[in-house]
């Protein structure tokens, strides 16, 4: 196995001799793939680090790592992939051609059929949700702790409801220019990420949208990498995060009569039902604030293959049924979902970035609030989520 801070290949003999250390730099592994049962190395969890921090450079939670680790450890190796089995039906009626001799004429037709098997089994395994091969439970005892008592902390992981970023000073009102209005906005959202009680007057200043999510820890990767900053976009909860300044911050957003709502959510029934809380009293019920759905749907997980969760059947509400069409509604009901935190990072922020700009585009086609055909995730012009208010 080889150290990830020397690079030295220290076999299952000497490990064992030096207490599961390194024979070069004597550091210690954190795992030993002889006895674990995904054969885990210190070199494939510090990949699934690098992968899903977009080698260093994004924040990211608890779940996006165990998803990524998940991600390398279901990936089939050649030879129990689909070609290895074509590559080795060819071999076998290669043999067996030249064993008969007058079996030549056998080979192209044994190998178009052995090829052809593969092709279809490589195309049903394309389409098959990525399987959860470590629970999230086992990933937070067994793995994610024993690689920071060995490794330390990790650089960019952001606990639940914890973003680390701290607080600008808000300007004084003699130094505020005219268009530092909007310019400061999202410091009341970075200033949340610390706990940092808001300035008096920081509720003069507004946002151009806000962005909602059905989980703190989504929101709280988001404000850690800065997305509220880049976007002049509140980043809020349902549940109330931020909860040091959540309440000044949608004072705020009462401020903007041009505001636009983004939920962005699981693909679940608490999450799809989303759009129809954001209507309630004490968040946006004035029908003249428009809310775009940017969340996940049934059937974009089933086309971005993410894992399915699979729980208890459960009724789906009328209004969301009607919403979301028979096929994605019976897929809830089932009791099936699938989690925005499975999509690494990076990936997720570029297509709510894309679902911003898009909706944008409609708008200033139209000339109007309306319309729908957002199409974000994964760039794929067949995966819908749309721009559509369907509650109202």
């Amino acid at each position: 196995m080889r150290c990830i801070y020397c690079s030295a290949d220290t076999n299952y003999k000497h490990r064992q001799a030096n207490g599961g250390r390194c024979a070069g730099c004597r550091h210690p592994f954190a795992f030993e793939p002889k006895t674990n049962p995904f054969s885990m190395t210190d070199v494939r969890f510090q990949r699934a680090i690098k992968d899903v921090s977009a080698d260093g450079a994004v924040f990211f939670t608890e779940r996006n790592l165990f998803y990524e680790l998940n991600r390398r450890v279901s990936r089939r190796p050649f030879w129990r992939a689909p070609w290895g089995w074509v590559a080795a039906g060819c071999g076998a009626g290669a043999l067996v051609a030249v064993a008969q001799f007058s079996a030549f004429w056998f080979l192209p037709i044994a190998a178009a059929g052995v090829i052809g098997s593969g092709i279809k089994s490589h195309r049903e395994s394309k389409r098959a949700p990525l399987p959860l091969r470590i629970g999230f439970e086992t990933f937070q005892e067994s793995y994610l702790p024993l690689w920071q008592a060995v490794h330390g902390e990790i650089e960019k992981l952001v606990a639940t409801g914890d973003a680390p970023s701290a607080p600008r000073p808000a300007p004084r009102a003699d130094e505020r220019s005219p268009g530092a209005q909007q310019a400061t906005a999202p410091d009341v959202a970075r200033g949340a990420a610390s706990g940092a009680p808001p300035a008096p007057d920081l509720t003069a200043y507004s946002f151009d949208r806000a962005l909602v999510t059905n989980r703190a820890e989504t929101a709280a990767m988001l404000i850690a990498n800065n997305f509220h900053f880049e976007n002049n976009c509140a980043i809020l909860s349902i549940s109330g995060y931020p909860e040091g300044v959540f309440d000044t911050v949608m004072t705020m957003l009462g401020r903007n009569p041009e505001l636009k709502v983004f939920a962005v959510h699981d693909a679940s029934i608490p999450g799809c039902d989303l759009i129809q809380r954001l209507r309630a009293e004490g968040w946006f019920p004035d029908p003249a604030i428009r809310i775009v759905d940017l969340g996940l749907k049934p059937r974009d997980a089933i086309r971005l293959r993410l894992p399915i969760l699979d729980g208890m059947p459960t009724p789906v509400p009328d209004a969301l049924r009607q919403a979301l069409g028979a096929e994605d509604a019976e897929w809830l009901a089932s009791g099936k979902a699938a989690e925005l935190a499975a999509m690494r990072p990076a990936k997720l922020m570029r297509s709510i970035y894309q679902g911003f700009a898009r909706a944008s585009q409609i708008d200033a086609a139209a000339g109007t609030e309306g319309g729908d055909g957002i199409f974000i995730w994964g760039y794929d012009p067949g995966a819908g989520v749309y721009a559509a208010d369907s509650f109202g």
